[in-house]
């Protein structure tokens, strides 16, 4: 994977509030919802930058204090709408494999989309 100012377009010496802003751009760019109905190489692609990006503003954005959840029980449908409730929120994620990985800050958050999606 790229250097993480690279994905997101900033200088190294970028201010918070600039990776954020380059984030927000590039989230309205590649979310999935942008492509609904397109070539499915060009979705897959617009996805695969997405979960770039969503790393490189997860590597910017703070430690690397990290929360964890298994998805090993879940099905492809619920992992895709989590991944599009977690980009609408604007909150950085990573999938790998069967496990959800987001700064520890976002943590609840994360539980409340998951509590508002498939209750406790």
């Amino acid at each position: 994977m790229s250097e993480p100012y690279e994905v997101l377009g900033v200088p190294e010496d970028a201010s918070p509030d600039e990776i954020r802003s380059a984030f927000k751009v590039l989230v309205q760019i590649f979310h999935p919802d942008r492509f609904e109905g397109m070539n499915e190489a060009i979705r897959s692609e617009a996805i695969r930058r997405m979960q770039e990006v969503n790393w490189a503003h997860g590597e910017l954005g703070g430690g690397g204090n990290t929360v964890y959840w298994e998805t090993s029980e879940w099905t492809n449908r619920m992992r895709g709408d989590l991944t599009v409730a977690l980009l609408d929120a604007g909150i950085p994620h990573r999938w790998e494999e069967n496990e959800l990985t987001v700064l520890l800050r976002y943590e609840d958050s994360v539980d409340a989309i998951l509590d508002q999606h498939y209750g406790s």
